[in-house]
């Protein structure tokens, strides 16, 4: 039986789209898939892109900071877990050229450093730089720019760090996981971590920070960290992707709840074109539902063919707006791509999940109502035409599309708080609505009478059908009202972005001022008329 219905469905889609009665609704849920994909792929690539760039400011998924060597347990389970490893050992120290010193910040690696990004040297200060997978050669070192400048070398020179003389073999252009060192001031000195023990630099009371870095898969990275939580000692710090700018995470959240706000706004839109659409085609096949009927077809051989219909339109339509989504998303990147730092990756499949789910949704939630009336058609209707009105009741309808927005809320918004609040005052809302397109249309039947000879006509058809006007007056009042909200809404959330950070927030910074430089400091924005900024002692704390 159901491959007969699903037989029958298809060859019924095929007659009726031929004949237009099922055009508006497959544009209707084209438009709203698009719409909610157009979205979700965008900032999916945003949010792999800002998933990228942390990971590589830490060089890589997660990184553990200890002031010890790292625990074998520690190693032993991130390599069960699949995941890859790299260590590094940084401290400060101080080189050696000739008569010359210079206080530097020592980087011991490993061959498997950086597990993200990639190292950029020079082969002089003045020749490009090339990216390279490599790392200083045993009895090598690669110098900062600053460090080389200072001490007046080239590529080449050897310097001594400790007990050991390196020849410094390439000049560093790039380190990726050397982003977040706002006050390290000293130049960088990189170094094999083979030739760490030759210097005799690092002993038990030395300032030294190990640092594992670990990469791999988002959910082993997420389940070993899991793992660690617990049972970190004193000392042992985490530092994954999700730690870093909070803030920056936080705006673009807020972002992407209101573009995903704003796509919703286009499914409910759709969603009552589509309602009134549905509530015309089941009219139309009361009749084909009724000869069904007549050639033996029970109740839910004919129920399970308009529901597979259903199925199949949904699906169709929404393959076709996870396609249009993505082209517009296309469009959207190559637009803003000089807006943006970098490359953003390619999308995943995940929005096209995320519409098609929509889709569905919203077809079912708006539509599925008037369907389900066409079994209940008598047989004699083919008689009778008067007999089996397939409008539903207004409570069904509205419990169907209720439940579907309830569903949609959740996946695009998240919150079930705003959900709530979201939900709420859409009840309200289309209450007012509906209570305002009554009285309306019952107002304007009283000056029927006095109106001239078009408008009487199309009031008397207005109060024909008062339930189906209203429906269709409050629909329309209901996306104007969303829209406004929309417009209103992204005002705040640009309001929200800019007072984020205070009107006296610095962005220059002075560091290293020595406590006999603060007056003659202060003197010098005196004579300029510059405002006195604070002077605050920094202390390194262990």
């Amino acid at each position: 039986m159901a491959a007969d219905a699903l037989r029958m469905a298809g060859r019924s889609l095929t007659r009726d789209w031929r004949a237009g009665e099922l055009r508006i609704l497959a544009l209707s849920l084209v438009i709203a898939v698009g719409a909610v994909t157009s979205v979700a792929f965008f900032t999916d690539r945003i949010q792999r892109a800002m998933t990228l760039q942390a990971s590589e400011l830490l060089a890589a998924d997660l990184v553990i900071e200890t002031s010890a060597p790292p625990r074998v347990r520690l190693l032993e389970e991130a390599r069960a877990r699949g995941l890859r490893i790299a260590n590094t050992v940084t401290f400060p120290s101080v080189v050696l050229a000739g008569n010359a010193t210079q206080l530097v910040q020592v980087k011991a690696v490993d061959n498997a450093y950086p597990l993200r990004g990639r190292m950029r040297i020079a082969a002089a200060r003045t020749r490009p730089a090339s990216v390279t997978p490599a790392i200083p050669n045993s009895g090598q070192a690669w110098a900062d720019p600053r460090l080389m400048l200072n001490l007046g070398l080239t590529v080449g020179e050897r310097i001594n760090l400790g007990d050991r003389r390196f020849k410094l073999s390439a000049v560093i252009d790039y380190e990726p996981d050397r982003g977040g060192e706002l006050f390290q001031l000293s130049p960088r000195l990189m170094i094999n971590l083979e030739d760490l023990a030759s210097t005799d630099l690092v002993s038990v009371n030395s300032r030294v920070s190990y640092n594992t870095l670990l990469a791999g898969t988002p959910a082993a990275i997420d389940s070993y960290r899991g793992w660690l939580e617990p049972r970190a000692r004193p000392g042992e710090e985490l530092q994954g992707v999700r730690d870093g700018r909070p803030e920056i995470r936080t705006a673009t959240d807020r972002a992407q709840q209101y573009l995903g706000l704003a796509a919703l706004v286009a499914v409910l839109v759709a969603g009552a074109a589509i309602a009134l659409a549905a509530r015309h085609y089941a009219q139309n096949q009361a009749d084909v539902s009724a000869i069904m009927r007549c050639l033996g077809a029970s109740q839910g051989l004919v129920l399970r063919i308009y529901v597979w219909r259903l199925l199949m339109l949904g699906l169709l339509a929404s393959l076709t707006g996870c396609a249009l989504g993505y082209l517009a998303q296309t469009v959207l990147a190559a637009l803003l791509e000089g807006w943006l730092a970098q490359k953003v990756p390619a999308p995943g499949l995940m929005p096209v999940v995320t519409g098609v789910a929509t889709g569905l949704l919203a077809l079912f939630g708006f539509a599925l109502p008037p369907l389900l009336r066409l079994k209940q058609i008598p047989p004699l209707r083919v008689l009778r035409r008067e007999l089996g009105n397939p409008a539903p009741a207004a409570w069904v309808t509205g419990a169907f599309a209720l439940a579907a927005v309830c569903v949609l809320l959740v996946l695009q918004v998240g919150e079930a708080r705003l959900v709530a609040k979201l939900l709420l005052g859409a009840i309200l809302t289309v209450t007012a609505l509906w209570l305002a397109s009554f009285a309306l249309i019952s107002g304007l039947q009283r000056v029927q009478p006095r109106a001239g000879a078009v408008w009487r006509k199309g009031l008397a058809r207005l109060g024909r059908r008062p339930a189906g006007s209203t429906l269709q007056i409050a629909a329309f009042a209901l996306g104007i009202a969303a829209l406004l909200v929309l417009a209103i809404a992204r005002v705040d959330l640009l309001n929200i972005w800019r007072d984020t950070l205070p009107t006296d927030a610095p962005n220059y910074f002075m560091i290293n001022v020595q406590p006999r430089e603060v007056a003659a400091l202060a003197n010098l924005f005196r004579e300029n008329d510059l405002m006195l900024p604070e002077f605050y002692p920094m202390v390194r704390g262990r």
